[in-house]
């Protein structure tokens, strides 16, 4: 398996901050914020990577996302001892689920930052852009096992923040005005149902657990929607709150 990856940043650093995006990102989709971050963490190195069939546009089985990110990690620790952090974004949070609880793993990854998280049911044979989650309008009562309930399995030092996107700026019928995205809206709901992206909190171990921070201003495509600047702004001010630096 070859997967299309960047590096930014102190490349020779054994400090990483890996970028797991969600439906339809790329190893390119994040580069504004990072080239931001490069000058807030000098001592860090920056690696982002697209899943399989995103730059082809194919559509594949959100599972297959599990091995795509364990690849990635094995190359990021078969090159060198590495600590690393994952920021996590939307359904990237479903494979990082699972590698978080993969032991093979424990020794490297430090940190996780899950940027509104979306579940899914464990046995979803979806793929990427089937796969359904639960939005702000829908009550968050799933009926089997979802990707958020593995977290109560960690058993390494990994500490686990959360933040919550509560901007209401969706409704049944999607997404309004584009202008109006980063715009919060009292009669519309959030992008995802935030009890939903609670659970990613609240099913991690005390002992494992980092900052919750319910955020009002930031869109879910947060690299896309409402003023993309403000965003970067605010992004870096919750990484430098909780990414663990040197």
């Amino acid at each position: 398996m070859s997967i299309s990856t960047r590096i930014f940043g102190n490349v020779n650093s054994s400090s990483v901050i890996l970028f797991v995006g969600g439906s339809g990102d790329s190893k390119d989709s994040f580069t504004p914020l990072i080239t931001q971050l490069v000058l807030a963490f000098p001592q860090y190195k920056f690696i982002t990577f697209s899943f399989r069939g995103v730059e082809d546009n194919k559509d594949l089985l959100l599972s297959h996302q599990i091995d795509d990110l364990e690849w990635v990690l094995k190359t990021i620790i078969k090159t060198a001892e590495s600590k690393i952090t994952l920021v996590v974004t939307s359904n990237g949070a479903f494979c990082t689920a699972h590698v978080l609880t993969d032991s093979q793993f424990n020794q490297y990854i430090e940190n996780t930052i899950f940027l509104d998280p979306a579940d899914h049911y464990l046995d979803t044979q979806a793929t990427v852009k089937e796969a359904r989650t639960w939005t702000g309008f829908q009550s968050y009562l799933p009926s089997k096992p979802t990707s958020s309930i593995l977290l109560q399995k960690i058993s390494s030092s990994v500490i686990i923040n959360v933040v919550n996107f509560t901007i209401r700026n969706y409704g049944e019928e999607g997404y309004g005005v584009v202008d109006e995205r980063g715009i919060d809206n009292e009669k519309k709901h959030s992008r995802l149902n935030n009890d939903m992206v609670k659970s990613f909190y609240l099913n991690t171990p005390n002992k494992n657990r980092g900052l919750y921070i319910e955020d009002h201003t930031l869109p879910h495509a947060f690299m896309r929607d409402g003023d993309i600047t403000k965003n970067i702004e605010r992004i870096i001010q919750i990484l430098k709150r909780s990414v663990i630096s040197d």
